[in-house]
């Protein structure tokens, strides 16, 4: 973890070199400060776009985020069960407009650790956060003792962890696969 941490921003700055650095190399005074400042942009973006989110979005009728692979689901998604018909709500519209209104639409992360919050209020959010805590621990033991949920499912919720800044990753259709 740690040799990882110290390769983290010249892995991700080797990626927006080729992803991003040919539209900003003309008002950027380096590509280092660049990648550092892409790197930590989107992190603190996802908070303040979470932030925005509470403050400009209501409480979601069902939750969409917390399972949002069910939504997403090719049966589920243009059928007459999809998260749109059922409750009137189009999530990532709201999400978008917001954007458009109060922010740029180009950074649309959407901030992990806020979107329990729409989904079921402070409260359901801060236990959903402690059942999630909760399972991760016992994975985290499970990975440890060499339990095969523990080994096949603590490295993704780990993943998760990091991820939460930035974005809920572990209802994401990235991980239900």
């Amino acid at each position: 973890p740690l040799l990882a941490t110290l390769l983290l921003v010249p892995t991700f700055g080797a990626f927006e070199y080729f992803r991003s650095w040919r539209y900003y190399q003309r008002t950027e005074d380096s590509f280092a400060s660049f990648a550092a400042w892409r790197l930590t942009g989107y992190y603190n973006t996802s908070h303040n776009n979470g932030a925005m989110a509470l403050e400009c979005r209501d409480q979601l009728p069902l939750p969409y985020y917390a399972v949002n692979f069910v939504w997403r689901f090719p049966l589920v998604w243009n059928s007459p069960f999809s998260y749109q018909k059922l409750t009137g709500v189009n999530p990532e519209q709201d999400q978008f407009d917001m954007l458009d209104r109060f922010g740029t639409p180009e950074f649309n992360n959407e901030g992990g650790l806020f979107l329990p919050i729409l989904d079921f209020g402070m409260v359901g959010a801060m236990v959903f956060w402690f059942g999630y805590g909760w399972i991760a621990g016992r994975l985290y033991r499970g990975f440890l003792l060499g339990s095969a949920a523990g080994l096949i499912c603590y490295p993704v919720v780990y993943l998760s962890l990091l991820e939460v800044p930035r974005i809920l990753y572990c209802s994401s259709t990235h991980v239900f696969p």
